[in-house]
């Protein structure tokens, strides 16, 4: 017989009981088997009378003999995926990310064995998520189209994986496809101009250690962010020897395993910051960090930036509801690329995006002077010859006393006539 149970720990002398509920029960060989189950008793409940019956039917030989590797859970599986990840270089900031979606997944829909993932279930659940919860005290607003999208994609990982490596016939989630994200934006961003460039750089160095990281740090960050397009977490992997200032071109080089594309990056550096970077290296130890502190690893930029911002008194939510966030150096980076004249199939090279159409949707955020300037270049159309007055255009205007107004620069002819004259 089947038995649910919560295993005790002691805590500070006393003796207590785990969230969640485990099974303990005889499989169809007589092994006893101890498995996880869930929060609510009576779900693991249901489950240990499911698991028992399946091993009941296997030794009467109306089921098939379950496969070793078919018996080992999904907490267990997960973890042989992360370390595969974890082989292949990727960093473990990245697969403790895709990892904690697949676990949070697997757990809210109560899946146990590969065998249990279901597509339908899996959009419910996330479909929930989106949703969000009420609560009497406080309601839960829902994930944004987005984030359900880094879950599926993190999910969809882990069941390739599992099918590559034998645990799944085939891959029960392959035909899932992400939503639009465009009818859900939560937190667009902005580029900053030149103006709140120039101030935020100046704040920085007035500013005082945020998150451990002194004044002169965070602004060649933010000044490193600006000139190569870099992410928060590339930046914080940077060591000194990451940064060739003496090489023709200058570059900064990222290591695959901290590349968001998972390969070696190496980018120039614009020549106008070398004076600047050269001096704030020479202060830096071989073979350590550039930026030590713990901010990159408890995704602390956006706050750090956030003060800096403050300090320099340009607004982390502008009035379009537009964030200017640690990320928004990037945009800021691109869309100056853009702003200069790069030409599109560059700006891809240097923001290293997998299509132009990335580039160009996302992050050009190119103002309306800037678009006005742009539109001044169109040949002209001649109206004034055309018309055969220096730009002259006779368009009539209604009175409400049934008058039209004609604009002429005539000082001898009527400014209106009026359409009964005469009568």
């Amino acid at each position: 017989m089947a038995t649910v149970y919560r295993p005790t720990y002691s805590h500070g002398g006393k003796k207590k009981k785990i969230r969640k509920w485990y099974i303990r029960y005889r499989d169809h060989e007589g092994r006893l088997r101890k498995i996880p189950g869930f929060t609510d008793k009576g779900e693991t409940q249901r489950l240990a009378a499911k698991l028992e019956h399946e091993a009941e039917l296997i030794r009467k030989g109306l089921l098939p003999v379950v496969q070793p590797e078919q018996t080992r859970t999904l907490k267990e599986e997960l973890q042989a995926f992360q370390n595969s990840l974890l082989s292949k270089e990727v960093s473990q900031e990245q697969v403790s990310l895709v990892a904690g979606r697949c676990e949070r997944l697997i757990n809210g829909c109560q899946f146990i064995y590969a065998k249990d993932i279901d597509p339908v279930q899996v959009e419910s659940w996330l479909a929930q998520q989106r949703r969000g919860s009420g609560g009497r005290s406080k309601k839960r607003e829902g994930i944004s189209v987005q984030t359900s999208n880094h879950y599926l994609r993190a999910i969809k990982q882990f069941t390739r994986w599992l099918q590559r490596h034998k645990r799944l016939q085939d891959d029960p989630l392959t035909h899932l496809e992400m939503l639009n994200v465009a009818v859900d934006r939560r937190h667009d961003r902005r580029a900053l101009t030149d103006d709140e460039v120039s101030r935020l750089l100046k704040a920085t160095l007035q500013g005082k250690p945020i998150f451990g990281v002194s004044p002169e740090d965070r602004h060649m960050l933010y000044v490193m962010a600006l000139s190569t397009g870099l992410r928060a977490s590339e930046l914080g992997s940077l060591r000194k020897e990451s940064l060739s200032l003496d090489s023709n071109p200058p570059t900064v080089q990222v290591k695959a395993g901290y590349s968001k594309r998972r390969r070696l990056d190496i980018l120039p550096i614009p020549t106008e910051i070398l004076p600047a970077a050269r001096q704030w290296l020479a202060t830096k130890k071989d073979g350590a960090l550039l930026w030590p502190s713990k901010w990159a690893k408890n995704r602390a930029a956006g706050k750090m930036l956030k003060q800096d911002l403050q300090a320099a008194e340009i607004e982390y939510q502008n009035a379009d509801g537009l964030f200017a966030d640690f990320h928004s150096l990037r945009h800021t980076y691109i869309s100056n690329l853009a702003r200069n004249g790069v030409p599109l199939a560059a700006a891809q090279k240097l923001a290293r995006h997998s299509t132009p159409v990335l580039t160009a949707a996302r992050y050009t955020h190119l103002e309306i002077a800037d678009q006005h300037r742009e539109v001044e270049k169109l040949p002209p159309l001649q109206l004034g010859r055309i018309l055969g007055r220096a730009g002259v255009v006779s368009c009539p205007k209604s009175r409400p006393n049934g008058t039209d107004v004609q604009e002429t620069d005539d000082p001898e002819k009527p400014a209106y006539s009026s359409k009964n004259q005469g009568k």
